[in-house]
């Protein structure tokens, strides 16, 4: 029983419920990691693409292939968009050289 009610809490949070509390999709903001596309938005879960390798999306570009862009057909879509609260900036997560996800700005270099 355990085993089962920790599979739910693991599952709500990685986003299986698919909706909100009033039972619309929930959405992901995106961005084009493609610096000629540069698409960006949000998207339900549902329409988010799989990559043509047909393995699981990385979340951030350091990490491999993200989901394919609607816009450029490249796999270089990302969820987790992050918009700085000073310049307004639209970026991804990016990795350090000790590997650790890091945010921040690059236009700005300002961390949220």
């Amino acid at each position: 029983m355990a085993v089962l009610a920790i599979g739910l809490v693991v599952w709500t949070l990685a986003g299986g419920g698919g909706g909100t509390a009033d039972g619309k999709e929930a959405t992901e903001t995106v961005l084009c990691a493609n610096p000629k596309c540069g698409h960006s938005g949000d998207l339900p879960a549902s329409q988010l693409a799989a990559p043509s390798s047909g393995k699981e999306p990385a979340r951030i570009p350091a990490d491999g292939p993200g989901y394919k862009c609607p816009k450029c057909g490249q796999d270089t879509l990302y969820p987790g968009a992050i918009k700085c609260d000073q310049c307004g900036t639209l970026y991804l997560m990016s990795r350090d050289a000790g590997g650790r996800r890091v945010a921040r700005c690059p236009k700005c270099e300002t961390s949220p």
